[in-house]
């Protein structure tokens, strides 16, 4: 298995797996994440929206997600939750938000 095929299996078992919701949020609302995904969604769409956008990514922007996954994979859901929700604006639902995750990481 290449370098960046464990990149993806682990940045997928860290945040897709998660079974908090929380965690997914706080974590694809972070500041080092947003300008990535954003890159992978026009990148993909782009590509004519073959594959998944996560298949866009560069080593080096998989290094950034799972450092950053970490940080989120095993964090408590009120914290989690708290700062999801102050990045959002204080929203009380994310609407289509785990939608968005499962089309970014193609599932």
């Amino acid at each position: 298995m290449s370098e960046r095929e464990k990149l993806i299996k682990e940045l997928i078992a860290l945040i897709e797996e998660n079974d908090v919701a929380w965690r997914k949020a706080a974590f694809y609302s972070d500041p080092k994440v947003e300008p990535i995904y954003d890159r992978l969604i026009k990148a993909w769409i782009d590509a004519g929206e073959k594959g998944a956008p996560i298949d866009y990514a560069t080593e080096d922007e998989l290094r950034i997600l799972v450092s950053v996954a970490k940080k989120y994979a095993f964090m408590s859901e009120d914290k989690a939750r708290a700062i999801a929700m102050s990045r959002m604006g204080g929203e009380e639902e994310f609407g289509g938000f785990g939608k968005l995750i499962k089309r970014l990481l193609g599932r």
